[in-house]
Order: C-alpha cells, then sequence, then structure tokens
C-alpha cells in the first residue's frame, strides 16, 4: 500500500523517460532496470536512516535445539521439526552471532564469525561448520520475493514517522516520559541472562519429550522427522517462476502506462503480500 515502494512504481518512473526502442530492447536483454533503481532507493534510505540511530539492535531467535544471537546484522536459519537446524551469518562486520545450545549443564555460548553454513544436531548438544553445504541451503540465499519492498515501505515509513519524534528526543528520559518506554540499566543483561538460562532448561526439557513421543510413534509413521528436501521450496519457487513467466504480460505493462489515480486504484486492488 505505500505506492512509491513497489516495483511498478519504478517501472512506471522509467517508462516515462525511456523511448520505445529502449524499452523493447530491456524486454530483449531481460534486464531489469526497476530493480536495480528499487535497491538503490533501499540503499540510500538505509544510509541516510542510519545516521539517527547510534544505538544497536540484538536480535534472539530461538528455536527448540538452539538459541541465535545476532547485532546488527543478517543470518539465515532453517529449522526441521524435530530435526536438525542450518545458518548463515550474511553480514560482513566485526559482528558475531552468539550460538548457545541445548544441555542442562551447556552455559557455553560459541562465536561465529565467518560466512558458512552451520549445522545444530537435532538433540541440540553439537554444531559443525558445513564446508560443503547441500544445495538445497543455497536456495536461500536469492533474492526473496517481494522483501526488496517491504524493506523499503520500511524505510519510507522510518523516515516519515520515526525520526521526527527522533529528533525531538534528547535523552532516554524523554524517551520513558513522553513515550511511554522502560528504562533499562544493567538490569538489561540481568533480564538477556535469565532468557538465556530459562529457555535453554525449558527447551531441553521439550526436546527430550518430543523424542519419547516420536519414538513411540516412529514404526507408524512413514516419515516421523522432517528432513531437508525440495518439499520446502517446491511451492515458492513455482510461485516466483510463474511471476517470472508473467513478468511482461499485459497486465505489467499496462500498469506502467496508468496515471496517477489509475495507479493508485491498482494499488488498492493488488497491493499486498
Amino acid at each position: 500500500m505505500v505506492r512509491e515502494a513497489n516495483q511498478e512504481f519504478f517501472e512506471r518512473e522509467l517508462f516515462r523517460n525511456k523511448t520505445d526502442e529502449q524499452r523493447l530492447l530491456d524486454i530483449i536483454n531481460l534486464d531489469d532496470p526497476a530493480v536495480e533503481n528499487q535497491f538503490g532507493k533501499l540503499n540510500q534510505l538505509i544510509s541516510e536512516n542510519n545516521v539517527k540511530f547510534k544505538m544497536g539492535t540484538r536480535v534472539m531467535l530461538i528455536t527448540p535445539n538452539m538459541n541465535i544471537v545476532a547485532k546488527n546484522m543478517s543470518f539465515d536459519l532453517v529449522y526441521l521439526f524435530s530435526g536438525k537446524s542450518y545458518f548463515k551469518n550474511r553480514t560482513s562486520s566485526e559482528e558475531k552471532i552468539s550460538l548457545s545450545l541445548r544441555g542442562y549443564a551447556s552455559t557455553e555460548d560459541y562465536d561465529i564469525a565467518d560466512d558458512k553454513w552451520y549445522e545444530v544436531e537435532s538433540d541440540g548438544r553439537n554444531y559443525k561448520k558445513l564446508e560443503n553445504a547441500p544445495s538445497i541451503l543455497k536456495i536461500l540465499e536469492l533474492i526473496t520475493k517481494r522483501i526488496k519492498t517491504v524493506e523499503l515501505a520500511r524505510e519510507i515509513w522510518i523516515k516519515k514517522f520515526t525520526l521526527p519524534i527522533f529528533n525531538n528526543i534528547s535523552s532516554p528520559e524523554i524517551l520513558a516520559s513522553a513515550h511511554g518506554y522502560s528504562l533499562w540499566g544493567n538490569e538489561i543483561e540481568t533480564r538477556y541472562k535469565y532468557l538465556q538460562e530459562y529457555t535453554r532448561r525449558v527447551e531441553t526439557t521439550n526436546l527430550r519429550s518430543i523424542n519419547n513421543l516420536l519414538a513411540k510413534d516412529e514404526p507408524k509413521t512413514e516419515y516421523p522427522r522432517d528432513e531437508l528436501s525440495e518439499k520446502l521450496y517446491q511451492v515458492s519457487l513455482n510461485d516466483y517462476l510463474l511471476g517470472l513467466k508473467s513478468r511482461y504480460d499485459k497486465k505489467k505493462i499496462k500498469v506502467k502506462e496508468m496515471n496517477d489515480l489509475q495507479y493508485y486504484v491498482w494499488i488498492l486492488r493488488n497491493g499486498k503480500y
């Protein structure tokens, strides 16, 4: 619904500034300059908006067999129900992914800095680096459909709605009194350590319970545990390929030729994930 975030918005801008011969050449060469322009705008807004944010963002992601904590970075993660986990650092920076495993006495954290795929055992007790990762995992490294559009909409909203508020906040006290945020001192680290400990113990117990249940059902069930396979991607990949097939059909080309009012109506009908 954020019109200027959609790929069609950039296609319309190009359509207005190119000749018929140039548009035909793009189609023949399968070029998609609108995508390049969309990424360019996204990177521009990220650079501009990040100047205002001095604090980093720490994210904790919990699966039954591991915890991952990352700060100012992106990563891929796959968890297979009652099976293994796979993750990969996607950020080139000095920051590291912190990995914690399962086990009542397993209190050690492991720092992951390189950009290799890692595998965590289904019981959450051990992990290893995959020098030759399964090809099925590499599909994750493709650009996911509409992710760039959602991210661009996020940056547009940050610039429009968040930064004006940030510009009027000179101290954490104002953030708390005027906007209802809690002020955390050293207590936030205590809460973080408690969450790590609590999830490790609870998920260790849950894994044992699941394993006991599956052990009883395995003789009756053909595929009791998930494994890496094409079924994880087949539906999404089919949808993506069908989208490529219709990339230059009449519906798509018509969008470029719409005026602002027609485009707004088109967004109302089609502006959804």
